[in-house]
């Protein structure tokens, strides 16, 4: 299930059949550099892969060999691989103190990352016969029907995830986009996120713990945000390297967001990618209870045996640790414990999780590369019959179909979307050209929708002058069919409050009158003022303004700054307000990025490269946006402050 393919692609050289992957030269021998197509490698420089290159030879390969390879799957007979992700100077930070929360620049390095394997594959293979990068369970049936390795992206350690909440739970939904199944939010050492069991193999339980100190909690304000992402999203939680305080806690989340969502444990598994069975109470912590087996098992998922002689051969009597026919005895064993705590006492929760090139020297016996796992078949067929097929493939199938359970998109297209100004402003926004964001102003509005000369998108010609009571027998100005102005005008200031403000609001209130027309029983004039964890938005629509007399924005306050979003002639214009005695600085408008232009084009990269659509565009974001306008609607009912944070508005 957990093969660390990419580690590869961080070493700048390499030499020998299907590339990089096949022979790295051992310390002090002469390196032919082979140019990389991953810019990020060479940011990092040649220093930071001779860390890797040593720290390879030491605690990874042997023979000088990396273990996972296009090549090595496919002399291996493996069908399908979880190829991991993981940039070790993201969590190895030197220029951070330990135990340091991420750093937003983790994010990008691990997406480029994430570039570099499927551009290395489209090298090895440029007509795609040995391999499929598979983002969905059409495409992951239809390259285990051709006999090719299918590639599924995931995610080692929650560092990479972001440095806020708002970061983690848009970087999330960039994952789910780009096809990870699942991530592994503990890693070898506390980052902010959650806590981790001891996993280096030379250094024992206690020894690790006095050494690397880390808080009494289990999961941390980020470790619960990537959960709930991750369940909104559908991507798997992943416990291996959890502590049993971030497993309870994981948990006991998850139970609340089934409540909440109202869902089965089983429509959201838990996975354990690369762990075993924990044979003694005191055994290695970074071992699975019985009642994590009991729990994994209640959510339908799997656990996937890890192939480091250090955690699978913990607490067993050996023989001969070196010889190869004592892997399959000790993987009985472990197989054989777990089925003593699942439903059945079957194979359904379990699987081969390898963690190869996890840098996990020594590997159980006879297990040196990926090549090797096909030995593993013919014992467990003698061991568990046809119920062998559940520990082969089937469970790790069945993990990523879960995933791609809701494979459909829905995209909500925005008018300011293609709005270049709107776009310039959110960059500058998070460039920090205006501080921190603390209030962000949007007003809109007309003599209303049926006044003479109004023009609809979609809709040829202009209104024609209509009576009063013309007007007031139109829905527009029916307040039981959704008429009014609160409804025509503030979903366009919610949307952008929430792309500028960057995560979700927690408080609406809202008003609404009907001042100038009397002849329907529809608000012409609304505010909701919106209550963000670190910020404000207030949001004006009217039927009744024939002049705005001010800029009607979208108005962005920070703390060093205001950025202003108007109109000039028939063109938009973006401007940067210090204060007095600062001449305003005008911005011009970043174009649209080429070929994405419009909602056509966008929608087609989108399908053919795998790449996200616009933030404004998905789904989860625009329910974001509609729980404001449902909060400030249920609040103008009551005449109270009405709380965003309600079931109908998250996805489950």
């Amino acid at each position: 299930m957990h093969c660390h393919y990419p580690m590869h692609l961080l070493v700048e050289g390499a030499e020998g059949e299907d590339s990089k992957a096949e022979r790295i030269p051992a310390q002090g021998m002469n390196v032919t550099a082979r140019a990389l197509t991953h810019h990020h490698h060479k940011r990092r420089g040649w220093l930071r892969s001779l860390v890797i290159r040593i720290a390879a030879n030491w605690f990874n390969y042997r023979d000088d060999h990396w273990r996972v390879s296009l090549a090595e799957l496919e002399r291996g007979d493996v069908g399908a691989v979880y190829s991991v992700l993981y940039e070790p100077f993201s969590e190895f930070d030197l220029d951070e103190s330990y135990g340091a929360p991420p750093q937003p620049g983790y994010f990008p390095q691990l997406i480029e990352l994430l570039d570099g394997v499927e551009e290395e594959l489209a090298e090895l293979d440029p007509n795609g016969e040995r391999h499929a990068v598979v983002r969905s369970t059409a495409e992951l049936d239809a390259a285990l029907a051709a006999g090719k390795v299918a590639f599924m992206h995931c995610v080692e350690g929650g560092f990479h995830l972001g440095a806020t909440a708002a970061e983690v739970r848009a970087n999330v939904a960039t994952l789910k986009q780009r096809g990870v199944v699942y991530v592994t939010l503990a890693h070898l050492f506390w980052r902010d996120v959650a806590t981790d069991a001891p996993a280096i193999p030379f250094l024992k339980d206690w020894l690790y713990k006095a050494l690397f100190r880390q808080p009494g909690v289990g999961l941390n304000e980020l470790g619960r945000v990537a959960v709930e992402a991750m369940y909104r999203e559908g991507i798997l939680i992943d416990l291996s390297h959890m502590s049993e305080r971030s497993i309870a806690d994981t948990f006991a989340l998850l139970e609340q967001l089934d409540q909440k969502h109202g869902l089965d444990p089983r429509e959201r598994p838990v996975i354990a990618t690369h762990a075993g069975y924990r044979f003694r109470k005191r055994g290695q912590e970074y071992m699975l209870s019985g009642e994590t087996v009991r729990r994994i098992a209640a959510r339908d998922g799997v656990i996937g045996l890890i192939m480091a002689r250090h955690q699978l051969n913990d607490d067993i009597e050996m023989v001969d640790p070196d010889d190869p026919k004592e892997t399959p005895r000790v993987m009985r064993l472990h197989i054989d414990a777990i089925r003593q705590h699942v439903p059945h006492h079957t194979n359904h929760h379990v699987a081969i999780g390898s963690d190869l090139d996890g840098f996990i020297k020594p590997t159980v016996a006879g297990i040196d590369t990926a090549g090797d796992l096909g030995t593993l078949e013919k014992p467990l067929r003698e061991a568990y019959g046809g119920d062998a097929d559940a520990i082969l493939k089937d469970n790790a199938l069945r993990m990523a179909r879960a995933a791609r359970a809701a494979e459909r998109e829905l995209v909500v297209n925005w008018p300011s979307t293609w709005s270049a100004a709107t776009r310039t402003a959110h960059r500058l926004v998070r460039e920090g050209a205006i501080g921190q964001v603390w209030e962000v102003k949007w007003r809109a509005g007309s003599l209303g929708p049926l006044s003479h000369g109004s023009t609809h998108p979609g809709v040829a010609g202009q209104a024609v002058e209509m009576s009063d009571t013309e007007k007031g027998a139109t829905w527009w100005h029916a307040a039981s069919t959704g008429g009014g102005a609160l409804l025509d005008y503030t979903y366009y200031g919610a949307c952008l409050s929430r792309y500028y403000i960057g995560e979700p609001a927690t408080a609406a209130f809202g008003i609404k009158a009907n001042l100038l027309t009397p002849y329907g029983d529809a608000d012409d004039n609304a505010v909701i003022t919106v209550r963000f964890p670190k910020a404000l938005a207030i949001l004006e629509a009217t039927w009744s303004c024939p002049d705005h007399g001010v800029p009607t924005g979208p108005l962005i306050y920070g703390s060093s700054g205001t950025i202003v979003v108007d109109r000039a002639g028939d063109r938009q214009v973006v401007t940067v307000r210090r204060g007095r005695g600062k001449d305003p600085e005008v911005v011009e408008p970043d174009p649209l990025p080429a070929g994405r232009e419009t909602l056509g084009k966008e929608v087609i990269n989108h399908l053919e490269t795998g790449e996200p659509v616009h933030e404004t565009l998905q789904l989860d974001f625009n329910l974001d946006a509609m729980a404001i306008l449902d909060a400030g609607i249920r609040s103008a009912a009551s005449g109270k402050l009405e709380l965003i944070d309600d079931a109908r508005w998250s996805l489950g």
